[in-house]
């Protein structure tokens, strides 16, 4: 602890000192968070506060619903012909309305009701209180002196010098105070000449507004609207800060726009020190068909590099009825670099193409039908090959267990490039017959299946087929039986269950290096790759096999909860041939047995979760592949994972990550990722999170590798964010989330 303590305080306190002037720079109208769903509104406000008590200030009486006006109290003076004058506990109800008083004056004739002492206002979930209020029974208008009012539903509460009832919704506040904070002390809390609440709209305004934290004043704005409910509104965010040693200070002023209940945008003009003004554009739309995003990024003249940088995403997604469906996926950078200076994480910066696919399809009940277009913008390496279509056809139908069944899949795609040859297309044809027999004991599945391949090949060579083929028949058994019995330890019960399986499987040797290589490549050994038919992702090549596979797993089921705490799977392939198959560069296999695989998945303990893979080189008797993920969960903000992951000869690495809270308020945040074999780190992540009702801090200091400057492979980035829940937050909230929810597992804000 004494280590990340002294991480905290290393911390460069310039970045503290720049966040409140920054915040004078907003004299805007704020809104309730830069994440905003086009449909729904932002809730974040909304979450859990810690004194649920609030509710009790309610008035629980049931009320009246009769549309009469019910007075009651302990003395009635009659004074003229339509005024009474009601004294002592008086309570007057109307219509899930009750106002209650030490004295109250009530005219027949207008309705007018003029209370004083203790008076109180219930309706709705809102309260008002005061020392005296007039309030007219038919309109429901009036005004409360000296007043506090508590809004259940939104947990807003404050004081005013007056506050007029305008209608049913609105409610106009003078020398007025606003807090979504508990209690008499709020820790923020919001001061203005005027605030409506206007509970129709779930907006609030505010004129000449003071906005102070813990006492102190921070903030002047003359004017101010904020959110009071779930509907969004058009105007600039609280802007944010960063800053790198790279890049400098970098400044964002987001501007939403409620476009249309199922469309809205949000611009931000994003300043960088060392670069220049980007501007950064997210529009989002959201109708019953469609869902979908599109970010248009721009830099004019980048200053570091002497050129207009820009980056383009669109993702498109359409489901209109009658089965059909597209998703459209489509990404552009304007330089190679692009993602390495503005990416923002780690995988952005390893990034080694941006994808840009199309994708349609017919769902049927007995056939499926999709298209794909698909390409690649190359940013480092080899340039991909595109699919220029590609269109499968395949039956869906239920496998019908003791029945023979059949199925058929098929593939007709066009490969291109701007260098590579050959190029063409690929017709691919595959039916298949399966009788799968199957018994509470066990089970035994036989299928047998055509693989038919057919090239019309460009770009060819003297020594290449135009139009060669393939076909190779494939023949497998796969089998199991289920062994179980009831087993106790340490005073539990539990299922104990052996699962053996054995796999026989047969692929004729055909030759295949005439056939090019469009999208295929060896998938990596693990336990769940030991029963497939093909050692190869993709068509160009089909392996041949007379082999036995087999495995066997046991697992210890909890009776009492269903879980299973332990899963054990250890599996092998026995060759009776040598595999004659291979990609170009691939040794021909000639060992009998397989690498041994291994998966292990356990819960010893309660919290305590921990998964493994291994795999056992049979020739060299040494381990080339481990993973291994411990995670310690002791409840959603304990939560301690360590993963190590080896690969011989490839890569060695360690990733440490948490949340830890130390007290009720204050979190530690940490993820520490290392290549073990280059003796580097590849990102490390400190922080710390303080949550209280009513707001929230969190400040988190990032530094990750990137090979885009070769003097320093480093950048260094410090993120904060300030939330005052239920008015607004400052910072880069969206982006804080993301880089937690993806680097470590369990966070989630």
């Amino acid at each position: 602890m004494l280590y990340f303590y002294n991480i905290f305080l290393n911390i460069n306190r310039v970045h503290m000192l720049v966040i409140f002037p920054i915040l004078l720079l907003a004299i805007t109208s704020v809104e309730a968070d830069e994440e905003v769903s086009p449909t729904k509104a932002n809730d974040y406000f909304l979450s859990a506060f810690c004194n649920p008590e609030l509710e009790s200030l309610e008035n629980k009486q049931p009320f009246t619903t009769d549309n009469k006006i019910h007075l009651q109290s302990d003395s009635v003076n009659i004074q003229q012909e339509d005024t009474t004058i009601f004294t002592g506990d008086v309570v007057i109800e109307q219509d899930f309305q009750r106002l209650t008083s030490d004295i109250a004056k009530y005219k027949k004739a207008t309705q007018d009701v003029t209370a004083t002492g203790n008076v109180n206002l219930s309706r709705g979930g809102l309260e008002l209180t005061g020392d005296t209020m007039n309030l007219n029974l038919t309109t429901n208008l009036g005004d409360v002196n000296n007043a506090t009012y508590h809004d259940i539903k939104t947990r807003a509460q404050g004081t005013a010098n007056s506050i007029i009832i305008k209608s049913k919704n609105i409610l106009e506040m003078h020398d007025a105070t606003y807090t979504t904070c508990d209690g008499d002390s709020p820790d923020w809390e919001l001061s203005a000449s005027t605030i409506t609440l206007n509970n129709e709209s779930h907006q609030g305004s505010a004129s000449n507004v003071v906005i102070k934290f813990k006492s102190v004043p921070f903030l002047y704005l003359p004017y101010l609207q904020f959110p009071i409910g779930n509907e969004r509104q058009s105007g600039f965010l609280f802007p944010s800060y960063a800053s790198s040693e790279r890049d400098g200070i970098e400044f964002y002023a987001p501007y939403y726009w409620n476009i249309h209940p199922q469309v809205d945008a949000t611009i931000t003009p994003h300043y960088i020190e060392k670069r220049g003004t980007q501007l950064k554009t997210e529009l989002r739309y959201l109708t019953p068909q469609t869902l979908g995003t599109l970010v248009i990024n721009t830099l004019p003249n980048d200053s570091k590099t002497d050129t207009d940088r820009n980056f383009f995403h669109w993702q498109h997604a359409h489901n209109p009825t009658g089965g059909w469906s597209s998703n459209v996926d489509i990404s552009y950078a304007s330089d190679k670099t692009y993602l390495d200076d503005f990416g923002g994480n780690l995988e952005s910066t390893t990034q080694t193409n941006l994808e840009r696919r199309a994708d349609f399809q017919y769902d049927a009940k007995d056939w499926l039908f999709k298209g794909r277009a698909q390409g690649f913008q190359t940013l480092s390496g080899d340039e991909q090959t595109k699919r220029l279509p590609q269109l499968n056809l395949n039956t869906r139908q239920l496998i019908k267990p003791n029945e023979i069944n059949t199925s058929f899949q098929s593939e007709l795609t066009r490969f291109t490039h701007s260098t590579q040859s050959p190029i063409g297309n690929r017709l691919v044809l595959q039916p298949s017959v399966s009788l799968p027999l199957t018994h509470p004991a066990g089970y035994a599945t036989f299928l047998t299946s055509l693989h038919y391949t057919q090239y019309d090949l460009d770009r060819t060579t003297s020594a290449q087929e135009d139009k060669p083929t393939r076909t190779v028949p494939i023949f497998s058994v796969d089998s199991g039986i289920y062994l179980e019995r009831d087993s106790n330890f340490l005073g539990k019960k539990y299922l104990h269950t052996l699962e053996p399986r054995l796999q026989y499987l047969y692929i004729p040797y055909r030759e295949q290096s005439n056939l090019p290589i469009f999208d295929t490549a060896s998938i990596s050994n693990d336990f769940s790759q030991l029963f497939s038919d093909n050692r190869y992702s993709g068509a160009d090549r089909i392996n041949d096999a007379n082999q036995i596979t087999y495995g066997l797993t046991s697992r210890y089921i909890n009776l009492d909860s269903g879980a299973e705490v332990l899963t054990a799977s250890l599996g092998q392939t026995f060759h009776f041939a040598d595999s004659r198959v291979t990609l170009s560069g691939e040794p021909v296999r000639k060992e009998s047995w397989s690498d041994l695989q291994f998966d292990l998945s356990m819960e010893p303990l309660e919290g305590l979760r921990i998964n493994g893979t291994m795999t056992r080189n049979q020739q060299t008797r040494k381990i080339d592949k481990r993973d291994l993920r411990l995670q310690y969960k002791l409840d959603k903000d304990r939560i301690i994972n360590v993963d190590y992951r080896f690969l011989r000869d490839s890569s060695k690495t360690r990733e440490l990550s948490g949340i830890w809270r130390i007290t009720p308020q204050w979190m530690f945040i940490a993820r520490k990722h290392n290549d073990l074999r280059l003796n580097r780190e590849l990102e490390s992540v400190y922080g710390f999170q303080y949550n209280s009702c009513c707001w929230s801090l969190r400040f988190v200091n990032r530094r990750y590798y990137t090979e885009s400057t070769p003097s320093d492979p480093y950048q260094r980035i410090f993120f904060i964010e300030f939330e005052l829940r239920g008015l607004s937050s400052f910072g880069r909230k969206k982006d804080i989330d993301s880089l937690l929810n993806r680097g470590i597992l369990g966070y989630s804000n």
